[in-house]
């Protein structure tokens, strides 16, 4: 029995067609991915000034992560008027504490740093 000839508008899935795309346009497909990765790191960088510009409201004692996700997520929506999925609401909490907002503290729970700029 004879396979069904597959549809020729369809893109291959095997990795030489990827490789020769690769190798004919690298250049664009480098400059593309970069300014992707850029708009992404600098959206990210503006969320978390947002939360910085919000964290008056936050309440100041020692938090656990998931409380102070919570709390980051409401006052967003109070704030902003976005509603933020957990997923989101967790991304953008790990953002703040990677940018340096929030201080983990030895035993696990989270403060708010009010000393200063949010480092790079």
């Amino acid at each position: 029995m004879k396979q069904p000839k597959q549809p020729q508008n369809r893109r291959p899935h095997f990795a030489s067609y990827w490789r020769k795309i690769w190798r004919e346009k690298r250049d664009t497909m480098v400059n593309h991915l970069d300014a992707l990765n850029r708009a992404k790191i600098q959206k990210a960088a503006e969320r978390v000034s947002s939360v910085r510009a919000i964290v008056h409201l936050l309440p100041a004692r020692a938090m656990s992560a998931s409380v102070l996700r919570d709390q980051v997520a409401e006052n967003w929506n109070e704030v902003y008027g976005e509603d933020l999925n957990t997923t989101k609401a967790w991304s953008l909490t790990r953002s703040c504490i990677k940018a340096g907002l929030f201080l983990r503290q030895p035993d696990g729970d989270y403060l708010i740093d009010y000393r200063g700029e949010i480092a790079p």
